[in-house]
């Protein structure tokens, strides 16, 4: 996944949709969830 383009911006907020983005903020906030639920276990 590019981040930045050429000229050194970053571009996933702006290139990407939103629904994509939100995608990879659900997943890791799921991550550090499930990560949680492991220790307390």
């Amino acid at each position: 996944m590019q981040l930045v383009d050429r000229n050194g911006r970053n571009i996933i907020n702006f290139r990407a949709p939103f629904w994509q983005n939100l995608k990879v903020i659900v997943g890791f906030l799921m991550f550090i969830y499930l990560c949680g639920v492991m220790e307390s276990l």
